[in-house]
């Protein structure tokens, strides 16, 4: 994993906000900067500094549920329980995660925590397909370029595509990827 971890000042205490059960903590600013990620330009160019410094605790707040996909009191989305069902058949657990959340490399080390104890993964995308195509982003934080092409390094029938967009939830680049493939027809 990679850590691309926010410049800013952590929260040292509990931040209480009004309307949110739980007050917003340094693992809340960790956890908005990976959200931070998957955020359209422009939300990101207009939250962005406020979240990294650790000071639109509103806004820290908001991400964090959204990432972790928490509602109400103790509440958990379905949609990040089957994310965790993806995610832990094809990653499975990490062995190197530490006691303690103090960057967004942790962040992302306990999203998979829920993952230990799986003992059975599902093969890599695309080894041993005939066409595969992949698109990856230098920028992406989620999913950075040099860990794509790691992760895909035993197939030789890849076809890459470079995106420049930094949100990980872009489409940029899957136009040509299914004209690659012939699913769409040239433009």
């Amino acid at each position: 994993m990679h850590d691309i971890g926010p410049s800013g000042s952590a929260i040292d205490a509990p931040q209480p906000i009004e309307g949110r059960s739980i007050p917003v903590t340094e693992f809340d600013r960790l956890s908005a900067a990976v959200e931070l990620s998957y955020v359209h330009d422009a939300y990101r160019t207009q939250h962005a500094a406020g979240v990294l410094a650790g000071t639109d605790y509103e806004r820290i707040g908001l991400l964090s549920d959204r990432l972790w996909g928490r509602y109400g009191e103790s509440s958990l989305s379905p949609g990040y329980l089957a994310r965790l069902q993806e995610i832990c058949a094809n990653v499975g657990p990490l062995s190197d995660f530490g006691p303690s959340i103090e960057s967004v490399r942790d962040v992302l080390a306990a999203s998979q925590l829920p993952c230990t104890g799986i003992t059975h993964r599902i093969p890599h995308v695309g080894a041993g397909a005939a066409r595969t195509c992949v698109i990856k982003s230098k920028l992406d934080a989620v999913t950075p370029a040099d860990l794509i092409e790691e992760s895909y390094a035993e197939n030789d029938n890849i076809w890459w595509v470079e995106s420049t967009q930094q949100s990980h939830g872009s489409f940029d680049g899957l136009s040509a990827c299914l004209r690659h493939l012939g699913i769409a027809a040239e433009s």
